[in-house]
């Protein structure tokens, strides 16, 4: 039986039903009456039951039949109201109508499906929204059946028809929207409309098929992830689209943002679109006074949802469109004022404070010195009359409201909010007056309570100028906002490191002043009752980039450079291991220093000379075994202790380095290309949006200038796509992740399992060689990655209960249990044994106990 979306209400008695129906038709004008009986009397003719009993459905076949009720439908679609829309009787009447249309819709009659078009366009148009409170799935199959018609006066209308439909979906509930989604799969939707717009040429089409095909793809893009893969990886799709919008006129230009901005609700689409080095600019452009304000409009939509507005704007248009933020900043310089009054009774929320400060927070932090200077003498047009007292008020606020509440509740917006003030202060004024002991030691408080979880708060992704950008669903973003989950800790670690890179830091052991601002060995863990230590830690923990680069350039200051990983902490070890070295640095200076030039080719390439003016002695014995070992000449000017330093940093992503050393290891860093360390022993402020360095010596295991090898064959029991990847965990520290994204989502189940497979592969290797932590990696992999389809779990589950990797069966079982009275009644299950099959069978019966089914 039919069933509408919307929920079921019971049903009135009859007397109320037809007291209702007597008063509804009162409302209704005597013309529209007329048309109402004319429609009833047309629907019969076709409209009835096919059992006598049941459901209504669309039986004639007669043309003459059809195009009269067309016409019936046409007359009353026009003549009612809005206000009439909400009347029983006329629902009725367009419930029976869409019953109509999707027969009609249906004939091979060109001319009866070229009103029928116009028909369903004009019905869909008139009850906007409303359309949901009826049964429109088979009407959507319909509509989309029609859209490769080579009639382009059929194409069209049902192509505006199925977009009038699917814009009132964007809020309706999951289901709706997936039953939808199938319908449309089953049409092949998706691909009649790509089909239309890579063929459509201007001499031929009329403008308004392109537009209207644009639009259609566009709705379902919004609110369908999974369509998106077939746009973004469509290059010829994608090369069409961005010639409409570079050449076409204003009106295809604004359709194809919109399109855009859709789009750039997936990460993979967002990076399509920010490689085309013409569009970007062209999307800049667009925002100009010489465009529609329209498509001025679209442009700024798109570039909000992109994220990039600060660096895409700027790095073409700095002058012009930094003139549109002197208002942002002029905003939030104000706010920041009001905050900071003592007797001001203004209060705002997280919403409107926030999303200001950190607009007036990035153009502060951004790598272009003109935007800072503009940026920071507006912010200091507002804030400099209050002078020093402004920094006090704000610190006093924290003390306050940290230090005195450690055993009460936080007021959580009000510390972000003073923080995001003083960060912006502490960057402008670098002369300021701050107590450096007592604002480090509110700071230091903070920022262990936040790692400690009771100091926490969120930023505001929805802030109401950005809301229109996320009525759609967003996809394949697998990476979290660069300033974390918590921006209490974030804002608290940007305005540490700004206070502490601008004062002379005093080692307490010595007693002196430290121009390389660094603090001697002895003093490090007398800092901040054991702020280093507590920083140290969570340098090593998950976090997201911001607060990962700020911890690491605050311990940089106290001579702690680097970013601690697994790997190389097992490198480290291998500087000190002679058993493999196959290079020697010689120094003026000192004893030579031994290497492996592998690793240096992948992390220190500068200090290894080109392959031509390589030395080597020939044959070399080390304890049993002979082979070359090159020797590079240092510079006479290269100090011994600082290379040693740069080897260790090299090897290890990590090192200690001393106030003494400080100026030859910068000096050296910079010579290497090691951007990260020089960047901290210079004090360079962290780039916004930049990621922290991955310890990677994949690169080794590729072709490059040099080629170090001297490993023998090993065999290893598996698979090509398996020992690629166990190859990259030797040399990266860690499995290749598979993206559960729309990439992912839109392989078929071989190709799923084979990727699968290879987890189970390396799973049950590292039983037997001993390969600490890929077993739980691979199933942290295979159990993100096991919903996406039910043939493949089904398939992996036998794969890997025939390993004995029953901690991945476990996982794949619990991805279709729910399955398993369809998997069992449709003979899917029979391939699994009977352990496997009892295992289904137990974790389905808790799971129907937990939802409160039965078995």
């Amino acid at each position: 039986m039919r069933q509408a979306f919307s929920a079921s209400k019971p049903s009135p008695s009859g007397r109320d039903k037809g007291r209702r129906k007597g008063a509804a038709e009162q409302l209704l004008t005597d013309q529209a009456l007329s048309l109402r009986a004319r429609l009833q009397g047309a629907l019969a003719l076709g409209l009835t039951k096919s059992d006598g009993h049941g459901a209504k459905k669309w039986q004639s076949t007669d043309a003459g039949i059809q195009s009269h009720v067309l016409k019936a439908v046409a007359a009353f679609v026009g003549s009612i109201s809005n206000e009439a829309l909400r009347l029983a009787p006329v629902k009725e009447s367009i419930s029976d109508i869409l019953l109509a249309l999707e027969g009609i819709l249906k004939t091979h009659n060109v001319s009866v499906l070229i009103q029928a078009a116009d028909v369903s366009l004009r019905l869909v148009s008139s009850i906007g929204n409303s359309v949901r409170q009826y049964p429109i799935l088979e009407m959507v199959s319909s509509l989309s059946c029609q859209l490769s018609a080579d009639q382009l006066c059929i194409a069209v209308p049902c192509a505006s028809a199925l977009t009038c439909i699917l814009n009132s979906l964007v809020t309706a509930r999951a289901s709706t929207q997936a039953e939808i989604w199938e319908a449309l799969e089953k049409t092949n939707a998706v691909a009649s409309v790509i089909s239309a717009l890579q063929n459509y040429t201007h001499d031929v089409h009329p403008l308004n098929y392109l537009t209207e095909m644009i639009s259609l793809l566009r709705s379902i893009l919004w609110i369908w992830p999974s369509s998106r893969y077939h746009v973004w990886s469509n290059c010829n799709l994608m090369a069409k689209l961005a010639q409409y919008c570079l050449s076409a006129e204003t009106t295809v230009a604004a359709k194809i943002l919109k399109l855009y901005a859709a789009l750039a609700l997936c990460g993979n689409g967002v990076m399509i679109l920010l490689k085309d080095e013409e569009l970007i600019p062209k999307i800049c452009d667009l925002m100009g006074k010489s465009h529609p304000s329209v498509t001025r409009i679209e442009a700024l939509k798109l570039c909000q949802v992109l994220l990039v507005l600060g660096t895409i704007l700027f790095e073409f248009y700095f002058s012009d469109m930094l003139l549109q933020y002197h208002k942002v900043l002029t905003c939030s310089s104000s706010l920041a004022t009001d905050i900071t009054q003592k007797n001001s009774s203004t209060k705002f929320s997280k919403e409107e404070l926030e999303p200001a400060l950190r607009a007036v927070l990035m153009m502060l932090l951004s790598p272009s010195q003109y935007i800072f200077s503009e940026a920071s003498s507006k912010f200091l047009e507002v804030v400099l009359p209050l002078g020093d007292e402004c920094m006090n008020i704000l610190l006093s606020s924290l003390e306050s409201n940290v230090i005195r509440n450690l055993t009460a509740s936080f007021d959580c917006v009000k510390i972000m909010n003073n923080l995001m003030n003083l960060a912006c202060l502490v960057i402008v004024q670098s002369n300021h007056s701050l107590n450096k002991r007592s604002v480090v030691g509110v700071l230091s408080t903070i920022i262990k309570e936040c790692l400690h979880n009771r100091l926490y708060i969120t930023r505001s992704n929805n802030a109401s100028h950005l809301q229109f950008c996320f009525d759609g669903g967003s996809c394949c973003y697998l990476t979290e906002e660069w300033e974390g989950e918590n921006v209490i800790l974030f804002y608290g670690l940007v305005v540490l490191y700004n206070v502490l890179r601008r004062v002379s830091l005093v080692c307490i052991h010595c007693e002196k002043n430290l121009d390389g601002r660094i603090v001697c060995h002895d003093c490090r863990e007398y800092y901040n009752e054991g702020l280093i230590r507590v920083l140290e830690h969570a340098l090593g923990q998950n976090l997201s980039p911001g607060p990962k680069s700020y911890i690491a350039h605050i311990l940089s200051l106290f001579g702690l450079c680097g970013f601690p990983s697994k790997l190389g902490a097992k490198m480290r070890s291998a500087l000190c291991d002679n058993e493999l070295v196959d290079l020697e640095l010689l120094l003026a200076d000192s004893e030579p220093l031994s290497a492996h030039a592998a690793i240096l080719s992948v992390r220190c390439s500068k200090l290894l000379p080109s392959g031509k003016s390589l030395v080597h002695d020939g044959k070399t014995t080390y304890e049993g075994s002979r082979r070359s070992l090159y020797h590079v000449r240092m510079s006479d000017r290269v100090d011994s202790h600082a290379l040693k330093k740069i080897l260790e940093y090299a090897y290890a992503g990590f090192v200690t380095v001393d106030a003494d050393t400080v100026k030859p290891i910068k000096t050296l860093a910079k010579y290497c290309h090691l951007k990260s360390l020089q960047e901290m022993l210079q004090r360079e402020q962290p780039r916004w949006s930049s990621d922290c360095p991955r310890y990677d010596l994949t690169a080794a295991v590729e072709p490059a200038e040099h080629s170090f090898s001297f490993a023998e064959a090993i065999r290893v029991p598996v698979r090509w796509g398996a020992l690629d990847k166990l190859v990259q965990w030797f040399y990266k520290g860690e499995l290749p992740r598979i993206a559960p994204d729309c990439r992912w989502k839109n392989m078929n189940a071989e190709e799923q399992l084979s990727h699968l497979k290879s987890y189970a592969e390396l799973s049950s290797l590292a039983e037997f060689w001993f390969l600490e932590g890929v077993k739980e990696e691979s199933l942290e992999v295979v159990a993100a990655c096991l919903n996406s389809s039910t043939n493949a779990s089904l398939e992996f589950i036998g794969f890997a209960a025939n390993l004995g990797q029953w901690d991945l069966v476990e996982a794949a079982i619990g991805s279709v249990a729910h399955l398993y009275p369809r998997l069992r009644d449709s003979g899917q299950l029979e391939q699994l044994d009977e352990d496997v099959l009892n295992m289904l069978r137990a974790e389905y019966v808790r799971y129907s106990q937990h939802r409160g089914g039965s078995y």
